[in-house]
């Protein structure tokens, strides 16, 4: 398993998850230091644990968090959740949203909420007892693409007093019946006390990927501004959602990093 980290240092844990263990990838600045108790570092959680850092002699394109994060200089550290291969869709799929998309095909046995009570009981406590980081929705961030996207935004709506900020990237909401958003919101109003902050955002190309189907990021780029809009809607402030579309890009790696580096001055940074 590759640990050998382009810049920084990574950890590697194993985590019992469902009966298993899962690994969960834990990546400190080079000044991170356990025994000063004294500085404290912020939060980000990262689905699919796998692809978003930058390991030395690596062929394949990633996510490069750690050397985005690195260049910025700030006291952060990133934990990435690595996700579970052929059970990874139904793993980042809340029933909560399937009963409302009942044509979902692609989701078998959806057990995002099990997904979500590892993250928070097992993974977060993991890091809040064993790391120097700050507590709270203000320093804690949850990320991800296309089904890590979905469930970034269902944690960010369901978890608001854990997490302050979400990266939404090319959420594939085509994995469900059209309509499932509304109905969901519908019957699970939104709270308007202490709302995170959200950064929506895709590429507007199907590339190589057939037209249509659940990876068409021209198709995706259209839940970017539809999901904002339903959440305004049913009064979510406005400047709470940022959004992007990145014309041209396609359901990849290659664009997730690419939109990052601005996601994150938005939510990290600037604080919109």
């Amino acid at each position: 398993m590759n640990s050998k980290i382009s810049c920084g240092k990574l950890d590697l844990v194993q985590l019992p998850f469902l009966g298993e263990k899962r690994t969960v990838r834990i990546w400190t600045p080079e000044d991170y230091n356990s025994d000063n108790k004294a500085k404290l570092y912020s939060v980000i959680y990262m689905h699919d644990g796998q692809n978003i850092f930058h390991y030395f002699d690596d062929s394949m394109t990633m996510w490069d968090l750690n050397e985005i994060v690195h260049k910025f200089g700030d006291d952060v550290i990133i934990v990435g959740v690595d996700h579970g291969g052929v059970k990874r869709i139904d793993e980042l799929s809340p029933r909560a949203w399937t009963k409302y998309g009942r044509n979902a095909s692609y989701v078998r046995k959806p057990c995002g909420e099990e997904y979500c009570d590892f993250l928070v009981n097992t993974v977060m406590s993991y890091i809040n007892k064993n790391y120097n980081v700050k507590v709270g929705p203000k320093f804690t961030s949850i990320g991800g693409s296309s089904m890590g996207g979905i469930m970034s935004l269902y944690i960010a709506l369901t978890y608001k007093d854990l997490f302050g900020k979400a990266y939404v990237f090319s959420p594939a909401f085509k994995v469900y019946s059209a309509g499932f958003f509304e109905k969901y919101l519908e019957e699970n109003p939104i709270i308007l006390e202490n709302l995170p902050l959200l950064y929506i955002a895709s590429g507007g190309s199907h590339g190589a990927e057939r037209k249509g189907s659940g990876g068409d990021e021209s198709i995706i780029a259209t839940y970017v501004p539809y999901i904002k809009e339903e959440l305004v809607k049913r009064g979510y402030p406005e400047d709470k959602i940022k959004t992007q579309i990145l014309e041209g890009w396609v359901h990849h790696e290659c664009t997730w990093r690419e939109l990052f580096p601005s996601a994150y001055k938005c939510l990290e940074k600037l604080k919109f």
